[in-house]
């Protein structure tokens, strides 16, 4: 095996930051790599940035879509279309530490040597950078308060994931797991982390690899959603009305699944439905420790569903 990796890019209406976010690829200190892009029907300069890179590195292989799929289905498209033994997400405003994907394939290294023919996944930890590159915040984890287990964490996977598609690196085994991509997923990553976390094995790096642009324009965790979560007093029942319900049943209904992930999913639909008695969805919440926040931030969630009305 050759160990190359392809750097799946989907863009759209990315020409402010694409060119740093593409010398920080072609810079990496591992050098095994192909970047293939998907563009999202782009109405701005992005397409010509692309090209003029295409005209000075052969290792670039760009795909226009006839329509606009929007970022998560553009994503299932140019993962579909990686062929690499490994497969690195990419979003197109970001900045890639120069040893990214070195780091991360000696840990792949490691998990193959240990789990031989199964899905494997590597994330890492980010730096928060605004428009000019100025860090706002050393850690992304720290942050939003992630922390998750190296071994099996279903329970904090299904609430607060913490893997962010920007950051992960997975192999052929996992691709062929997660496509095609269920319908009314909200965003990629999750359905990525979840799949991993039931049928796979993953690597949490903290250590950042990324710096994660955010400005207004992000898809996801964009400037003023993360200025929000960081001013705002009033909590609201995390993972609602955002279709994780919808996703989840689908896995129930037709994924094979142990007992035990089969009964957690369950409970945290419990949680998600808000049908239960009150007191039962809190003992839930307890038993596996789904919000895995401070104390505080529990004692607000539970005041905050003892007090909510039944829709």
């Amino acid at each position: 095996m050759n160990n190359k990796i392809s750097i799946a890019l989907a863009t759209y209406n990315g020409e402010k930051f694409l060119s740093q976010q593409l010398d920080s690829l072609l810079n990496q200190t591992y050098q095994n790599i192909e970047i293939i892009i998907c563009d999202d029907n782009s109405t701005d300069n992005t397409i010509n940035v692309i090209e003029n890179y295409i005209k000075k590195y052969s290792n670039i292989i760009l795909y226009k879509n006839k329509k606009q799929l929007g970022f998560v289905k553009n994503f299932e498209k140019v993962i579909k279309l990686c062929k690499s033994e490994y497969i690195a997400l990419c979003d197109q405003d970001d900045i890639w530490i120069k040893n990214k994907l070195e780091v991360q394939i000696q840990e792949m290294k490691l998990l193959e040597k240990m789990y031989k023919n199964r899905p494997l996944l590597v994330h890492s930890d980010l730096k928060m950078i605004n428009e000019n590159e100025k860090i706002i915040h050393s850690s992304y984890f720290k942050f939003r308060n992630y922390r998750l287990k190296n071994k099996k964490d279903l329970a904090y996977i299904l609430g607060a994931c913490s893997v962010m598609g920007n950051t992960i690196l997975f192999n052929q085994l996992l691709k062929n797991k997660i496509l095609p991509f269920i319908e009314d997923i909200e965003v990629h990553d999750y359905w990525i982390a979840l799949v991993n976390e039931l049928y796979g094995k993953r690597k949490t790096i903290y250590e950042a690899l990324v710096l994660y642009r955010i400005h207004h324009k992000n898809s996801s965790n964009n400037k003023d959603t993360l200025q929000q979560i960081k001013r705002t007093k009033e909590i609201n029942l995390p993972y609602h009305n955002i279709n994780r319900d919808k996703l989840l049943k689908e896995i129930m209904y037709n994924f094979t699944l142990s007992t035990k992930d089969k009964n957690l999913i369950n409970d945290f639909l419990i949680y998600l439905e808000f049908k239960n008695h009150k007191l039962i969805i809190i003992y839930i919440l307890l038993k596996h420790n789904f919000m895995k926040k401070g104390f505080f931030f529990k004692i607000k969630i539970f005041i905050k569903i003892l007090l909510k009305k039944r829709e």
